[in-house]
């Protein structure tokens, strides 16, 4: 049986857009983060990756083998027309999702350790 928060929309749709906005987040706190605590980009950047992933496995679970579920986003309004922009939740993309997702995490883990030692660990 599946839990009940998992057929909430609004949460649905946050766990969507969460793996794609999240690697951008992380870019900032890379960035804002000064030369002392540069080391803990080597912690935030695979945690960061990390819920992503998680967040892609949920969109998985949740939508697989349903018909394709398309996102309609109000993007911008000039005069009488109306521009869109959709994203579609078929089995093909929320796989691809979780795919690009692991593979990134697992990148950022193997790169801590190839980073070890680096003087300007920041950069990666």
């Amino acid at each position: 049986m599946t839990e009940p928060y998992l057929h909430n929309e609004t949460f649905l749709v946050g766990c969507t857009f969460l793996p794609l906005l999240l690697p951008l987040l992380s870019f900032v706190l890379s960035l804002l983060t000064s030369e002392r605590y540069s080391w803990l980009v080597s912690l935030n950047a695979p945690f960061v990756m990390l819920i992503s992933t998680v967040c892609s496995i949920i969109v998985l679970t949740s939508f697989w083998n349903n018909t394709p579920y398309i996102l309609k986003i109000d993007w911008f309004t000039l005069g009488t027309y109306s521009i869109t922009a959709d994203i579609v939740l078929s089995n093909q993309s929320i796989l691809m999702l979780v795919v690009v997702s692991a593979v990134s995490f697992l990148v950022h883990l193997y790169s801590i350790g190839y980073m070890a030692g680096e003087r300007s660990i920041k950069k990666y």
